[in-house]
């Protein structure tokens, strides 16, 4: 599907961020950085010693990840 919609993606301007376990067993860590190849602004943060669910696993961290990030957004959102 990635391809299928890649071209799409592409065009987004919206903020992304990519949280992802470094341990997680079904999808490599290099398939992080790749989520660059369809969002090319996306802010990308790895985190150590956590799987596929990242927000499971270190809840703490990823909110403390997640909610600048979300703040940042919203206020630089156009919200007319």
């Amino acid at each position: 599907m990635a391809e299928r919609f890649g071209d799409v993606f592409r065009s987004w301007t919206c903020p992304t961020l990519v949280i992802w376990g470094h341990a997680d067993p079904y999808l490599p860590v290099s398939y992080a950085e790749r989520q660059r190849d369809y969002f090319p602004k996306a802010q990308v943060v790895v985190l150590e010693g956590s799987g596929h669910w990242p927000y499971a696993d270190d809840p703490e961290r990823v909110a403390a990840i997640l909610l600048p990030f979300l703040k940042t957004a919203l206020s630089n959102a156009d919200m007319r």
